[in-house]
């Protein structure tokens, strides 16, 4: 073998798993060369390897070991701590880890022996990096701790220490506090390790400055002195040490601030004297100090008031001597007149009695800045005279145009300025009317008619015959909306028949008096009004009246207003009004007037009568889940259920499930004719269902008048009548979409043998019914479904 190596082979080549052939030597167990015939050397080093510092996390590096050494076989590296590894000759250095400086030792070994090489490596953590500077800590005595969480403002520290302590500032842990417990100032370093020692600081100040104190103040004056007004500022204290500001200095009540030099007024004038002084160091709250003083004297009276009068009877002047008043300054007078110690408003030196008897008498009140003094004269009784009877004016013929305005004021007067009350006995033009002694108008017909107008003052009256002649017009042209659809179907000069086909909640014929429109604008479609009929809600115009007019008194105008039981609301002219209050247990409507150049004209709309909530009344307010076996409610009276429970959810009364009718019957203390009111909210979905309020509930099924909505198939409201005797059957429906979510008012009225069924406040349907039924109120359900319920329940007896 020996000899065929030596013959044959010069070199042998051992190649790695990567296909990299690695040059060896073939060796007999005395360590020599079957190649070569010597003996092996040991491996020699050709390289040293460097000191190496990492920081943990970094890439990992590779050591060629094949770079530090020559002839060697094999290779190692010791000791192998986390992140050190070897394979073949290359030694891998993965720094995942921190790592003291260790000396690791590098060898490469064959047949001859192991040659080796060391180095130091040490890896450090990441080091710490200051991420926020630290701000300055401004802190009042008494303010409560800073607490400063250092990690934001350094990262990758392990370790926090603070230069210098025992100051009020400490570290624990992650925070540093900063105590307010007393007054000081200082600088502080915080320095940030690692935990390999590597480090980063900071510094910051503090400053704990002394509590702040509100300002107080204390002395001051306000004297007058040789004639001179002298205002000595009050002295303030506080922290931080407040500012004095003289703040208002007043005489009377006015500013007199300008008149001061140094804090004096130099011959200060007679008066009352305030001067404020405000203290302010940015404390709430600010001091103020007051000072008052009266330069001067008040009036006083050294003459009292007299008067006099040229006669004892009604019409007499009455002069008033005003009497005489000292004072500084001196003082000025108003004066004042009673009847019968009732104030007349009148302020001069004489007094006409005329119309006026009484005892009279007058008031003097002298005034100056410094106060004031009352006067009051003797009193002297005036007589009244004989009664006089009213005047009447000159009035002539009148002549008026049919379809002209007209006015006249035909007022008497009277000699005693006793008031008067006007009648009228006789005929007025048509389209005139009389509103005391004033006539006016449109007249609408020619005609000859008169009348007499008198006049009474209580005791005497007289008469004045008035005379009117009314001749005819031109004629007049009917006038309309232009985006209107009208067409004139005739016109024989007395009336017109018109049909409107759009808009379409306005179609249909009308026929109008061609001699109306000598008065104002005729209407032919009233206003329509819905809503829910109770205090706080919103009744709302749905259309808008429909108005004819005359086109020779163009042009027209229409406003709106708001009427509870024919009286105005005031304020409430819009298309929208709020129920009040004050509206329970009325009527209220809305009136449009329409005004041309013929004069006005007004119509009313459908009136919404407006629920009395009382005593009777239930909301349903009770935890969800309530059965109606064991609820009272809100009015105070028990419901009792018919058949199968009925419960309350979301605040409204459903049936707890699907199946046979429920009723709920409340036992009150009513007569056999009243009305009953709820409130349905309905989900939109068309489940079918069946819901509604009754009235005359006997018990289940055996007698009762109910309304009842389905929200599936055909939509609508149907008011029945059911009997154990009768069966059930239909007064008549009224159709409506349940396919949205909405609210509703719901009510039925049973009067005798009739009942009648109203959405909103509207009627719809009515009818006979038996009158054979007594019983309360109540509510019919099947089938109800969540988010369906009635709510607001509340019952009214008819007078």
């Amino acid at each position: 073998m020996r000899e065929y190596f030596k013959a044959n082979v010069v070199a042998v080549y051992i190649t790695d798993a990567n296909g990299i052939p690695t040059a060896c030597d073939v060796v007999n167990d005395l360590g020599v060369s079957l190649l070569t015939g010597q003996a092996v050397e040991a491996p020699q080093v050709i390289g040293t390897i460097a000191d190496r510092v990492y920081t943990q996390g970094a890439a990992a590096v590779t050591i060629d070991l094949t770079t530090k050494f020559s002839g060697g076989m094999s290779y190692d590296i010791t000791p192998k701590p986390t992140g050190i590894s070897i394979s073949g000759a290359t030694v891998t250095i993965n720094p995942t880890a921190t790592m003291a400086q260790t000396t690791l030792t590098a060898s490469a070994t064959n047949a001859g022996g192991t040659a080796t090489v060391t180095f130091d490596l040490t890896v450090n953590a990441v080091a710490p990096t200051l991420t926020a500077p630290l701000s300055d800590v401004s802190l009042t005595v008494g303010d409560p701790n800073a607490v400063i969480d250092l990690t934001a403002h350094f990262a990758n520290a392990a370790t926090y220490q603070l230069a210098p302590t025992g100051q009020g500032v400490s570290i624990s842990g992650t925070n540093m506090t900063v105590s307010g417990a007393a007054e000081r100032t200082g600088t502080y370093t915080v320095t940030a390790r690692n935990s390999t020692g590597q480090e980063v600081a900071d510094t910051f100040d503090v400053t704990v400055a002394a509590a702040q104190v509100a300002p107080t103040l204390s002395g001051g004056s306000l004297t007058f002195v040789d004639g001179d007004l002298i205002l000595t500022p009050p002295t303030a204290s506080g922290n931080p040490a407040p500012t004095v500001t003289l703040t208002s200095l007043t005489r009377g009540g006015s500013d007199v601030t300008g008149e001061l030099t140094a804090n004096t007024i130099e011959g200060a004038a007679a008066g009352n004297y305030e001067a404020v002084w405000t203290a302010s160091n940015g404390v709430n709250p600010d001091a103020t100090a007051t000072f008052t003083l009266t330069v001067g004297t008040a009036p006083a009276i050294t003459q009292q008031p007299s008067i006099t009068a040229d006669g004892s009877d009604a019409g007499a002047i009455v002069t008033l001597d005003v009497g005489a008043a000292t004072g500084d300054p001196e003082p000025s007078y108003d004066v004042a007149w009673y009847i019968d110690a009732v104030l007349q408003g009148d302020t001069g030196l004489t007094f006409d009695t005329t119309g006026r008897p009484g005892d009279i008498s007058a008031q003097v009140t002298w005034d100056n800045a410094v106060g004031s003094a009352v006067g009051t004269s003797n009193t002297i009784t005036i007589a009244a005279v004989a009664n006089r009877a009213p005047v009447a004016p000159t009035v002539g013929a009148q002549s008026l145009i049919v379809g002209e305005a007209y006015n006249l004021n035909a007022a008497f007067t009277d000699p005693d300025g006793d008031n008067l009350t006007y009648t009228f006995v006789g005929t007025l033009p048509q389209g005139v009317t009389r509103t005391g002694a004033v006539f006016s108008g449109t007249p609408t017909t020619a005609e000859s008619v008169s009348g007499t107008l008198t006049a009474d003052d209580g005791e005497l009256t007289a008469d004045l015959v008035i005379n009117w002649t009314v001749t005819a017009d031109a004629g007049t042209e009917l006038e309309y909306d232009p985006d209107a659809t009208v067409v004139i179907n005739s016109d024989d000069g007395t009336e017109t028949n018109f049909t409107v086909t759009d808009p379409a909640e306005y179609a249909g014929t009308y026929t109008v008096t061609n001699a109306d429109f000598a008065t104002g604008p005729v209407n032919v479609v009233a206003p329509v009004v819905s809503g829910n009929p109770l205090s706080g809600e919103t009744l709302t115009v749905d259309l808008e009246g429909l108005w004819v007019y005359d086109a020779n008194a163009t042009p027209i105008n229409v406003v709106g207003q708001w009427h509870r039981d024919g009286a105005p609301i005031n304020g409430a002219t819009g298309l929208t009004y709020t129920l009040q209050a004050a509206d329970q247990g009325t009527d209220v409507t809305y009136r449009e007037t329409a005004t041309d150049g013929n004069g006005p004209r007004f119509e009313d709309s459908n009136a919404i009568s407006v629920s009395v909530p009382g005593a009777l009344r239930d909301t349903f307010t009770a935890p969800d889940g309530t059965t109606l076996s064991t609820y009272t409610g809100e009015s105070g009276f028990d419901w009792d259920p018919q058949g199968q429970n009925v419960t309350i959810t979301n605040n409204m009364l459903r049936a707890n499930g699907a199946g046979s009718d429920r009723m709920a019957k409340r036992n009150d203390p009513i007569g056999n004719d009243y009305r009953v009111v709820a409130r349905y909210s309905h989900d939109g979905s068309t489940v079918a269902e069946g819901i509604g309020i009754a009235a005359r509930v006997e018990a289940m099924q055996s007698g009762v008048y109910a309304v009842y909505g389905y929200a599936f198939g055909s939509n609508r409201w149907s008011l029945k009548s059911l009997s154990s005797v009768g069966g059930i059957a239909t007064i008549g429906t009224y159709a409506i979409d349940l396919t949205t979510p909405q609210e509703m008012e719901i009510a039925i009225e049973v009067e005798g043998n009739q009942a009648r069924f109203y959405l909103d406040g509207v009627q719809r349907i009515s009818g006979e019914i038996p009158n054979n039924l007594t019983g309360g109120p109540g509510v019919y359900q099947r089938n109800v479904v969540p988010g369906r319920g009635l709510m607001d329940f509340g019952v009214e007896e008819l007078s």
